[in-house]
């Protein structure tokens, strides 16, 4: 195909008077066709029925008056999206007036009430996906990853979780301790020995950083505090990009 109408006398890069005459007649023929098949719809109709998106319609209320001698159907939710206005509240739409139809924390609302919607309407379906991706070993990864991740956040929890674990289940944990030294004696032997030779070289941050940690500590305080700062850092991230997230576009 050449790419251009036989009655364009121009090239085919370029665009007549003429093509661009009937493209903007065209145009607004199909507008003219679509707002009176909505006429039709709505005459028969309480409700708006023009078509929003793939499957919904605008469902809102319709008013009457005479125009002209003739009566007109007016939809209040249409002539706000006409205004740029929110079908919601007051506020200005978040998009493009004439097009968009809530602003943005009504937009949030509407997701999240479509969500819970579909999720009662399809709970089966999504039970038995969700137990399929919560076995598969990547979902695994995910969560062990945002585990170790809130662990590092949120230390003083943990050790409170710990305590209360110990003292649930005393008699478990005082066995596991007695079992776990029993196994590393030779170990721990060696290492007094050693102590007490004076031949025990020091141990370092689990970090990397070289510095010197005692008692039961891996890591040095400065790694800690960077590590938890991080983590935190990164948990924050991922509930502001989430999709669920309240403050999300």
């Amino acid at each position: 195909m050449s790419g251009r109408r036989e009655s364009c006398p121009h090239d085919a890069l370029a665009v007549c008077a003429e093509c661009l005459a009937r493209r903007d007649y065209n145009r607004r023929y199909a507008a003219k066709r679509r707002e009176r098949a909505l006429a039709e719809k709505n005459r028969s109709a309480r409700t708006c029925q023009k078509a929003v998106g793939r499957y919904a319609v605008c469902g809102g209320r319709l008013d009457s008056f005479v125009e002209n001698g003739r009566a007109v159907l007016v939809c209040q939710r249409c002539d706000r999206v006409a205004r740029g206005l929110c079908i919601d509240c007051p506020a200005r739409v978040d998009g493009t007036p004439g097009r968009a139809r809530r602003c943005a924390a009504c937009k949030r609302l509407a997701f999240l009430a479509t969500h819970e919607k579909y999720r009662a309407n399809h709970r089966e379906e999504l039970a038995r996906k969700g137990r399929r991706k919560y076995r598969s070993l990547k979902e695994r990864a995910r969560r062990n990853e945002y585990k170790k991740l809130w662990r590092q956040s949120n230390p003083s929890r943990v050790a409170r979780s710990k305590r209360e674990a110990y003292l649930r289940n005393r008699d478990y944990w005082l066995d596991y301790h007695r079992r776990r030294r029993e196994a590393r004696r030779e170990e721990n032997r060696e290492r007094e020995r050693m102590r007490a030779a004076g031949t025990l070289p020091p141990r370092t941050c689990a970090k990397g950083c070289g510095t010197v940690v005692t008692g039961r500590a891996k890591a040095c305080a400065a790694c800690k505090d960077a590590a938890r700062r991080a983590a935190r850092a990164e948990i924050a991230r991922r509930v502001e990009t989430s999709p669920f997230h309240r403050g999300a576009a």
